[in-house]
């Protein structure tokens, strides 16, 4: 798991690596340490402008999400966009506890216990060795 976040902080530093000097200037130097810091030094990945075009990691979305989100935008369009967060993540949360709430889990419990109690249940006897021999005997008497 380590790997895959220091292969997408890499993404990161290559794509900082190629923003404008206006834009690399707004985001804080101990951001961009720490970037530095937490790369691969193993992985260097092939990132082309335009970005659309080239396939990134989820994790290195998310990062840069941030980054735009913190660092580039106005304060008015980052309330904004902190609000729709908020606003997701409420929507998310509700989902969750409908999804996993105990009283839906012990409504779906009783509602199979319904079923089940309305099933029949049908007795099967293995025959005896006895009854076997019969069926046997029976069996060949009537081929002759």
């Amino acid at each position: 798991m380590q790997d895959v976040y220091t292969k997408s902080f890499s993404e990161v530093y290559a794509i900082i690596n190629l923003m404008p000097e206006k834009l690399k200037e707004k985001i804080p130097e101990k951001f961009k340490e720490f970037i530095t810091k937490e790369k691969s030094d193993t992985y260097s990945p092939s990132i082309n402008l335009p970005i659309d075009d080239t396939k990134l990691m989820p994790e290195t979305i998310a990062i840069m999400g941030m980054i735009y989100r913190d660092f580039l935008v106005t304060k008015d369009k980052k309330e904004k966009l902190v609000e729709e967060d908020r606003i997701e993540m409420e929507e998310y949360e509700k989902r969750l506890i409908q999804k996993y709430s105990p009283s839906n889990l012990f409504q779906n419990k009783e509602e199979t216990k319904e079923k089940e109690e309305n099933l029949e249940i049908t007795e099967y006897k293995k025959d005896s060795l006895f009854c076997k021999l019969k069926k046997l005997i029976k069996k060949i008497f009537g081929i002759l």
